[in-house]
């Protein structure tokens, strides 16, 4: 029993894929003032771990921003993992609300199933004013940048 029980709790709901995409993580918590940029350390569908200077309250719900195609999602924190080594930093484990291929990769594991294509929302290119001054009228396609 307790072997089925721990495998239960083991179970991924897709294969993690190591990816270092930075990301910025701010807290849906008024009483709680995060607003930090960071970066994952590994991916799947359903979320993220991400290297952070300190743990984050299980439970404590955030918002991604900064996703790869520009866009947003709301998340939880799920876990922290304590550093090991020479690291200074802790992997926070943040479960996303809205599964997906928010990072935006490709090809991805067999498992990544109905989650493996990448979301259909871009940014909208946009035109810099200065472009237009000088007569370059090519769109910025970039995605935005953190600050």
């Amino acid at each position: 029993m307790c072997n089925r029980l721990s495998h239960f709790h083991q179970r991924r709901l897709g294969s993690r894929v190591r990816a270092q995409i930075p990301l910025r993580l701010v807290s849906l918590n008024p009483r709680s003032a995060i607003a930090e940029n960071c970066h994952t350390v590994f991916v799947n569908p359903h979320g993220c771990g991400v290297r952070f200077r300190c743990p984050l309250q299980p439970g404590l719900r955030l918002r991604v921003e900064g996703l790869p195609g520009g866009g947003s999602v709301t998340a939880r924190v799920a876990s922290n993992v304590p550093p090991s080594g020479d690291s200074r930093y802790w992997t926070v484990g943040i479960g996303l609300d809205s599964p997906g291929n928010h990072w935006f990769l490709a090809p991805v594991p067999a498992d990544w199933g109905d989650y493996a294509s990448i979301p259909k929302f871009f940014p909208a290119p946009t035109v810099r004013p200065t472009a237009l001054r000088q007569g370059n009228q090519q769109p910025n396609t970039h995605p935005p940048r953190l600050l």
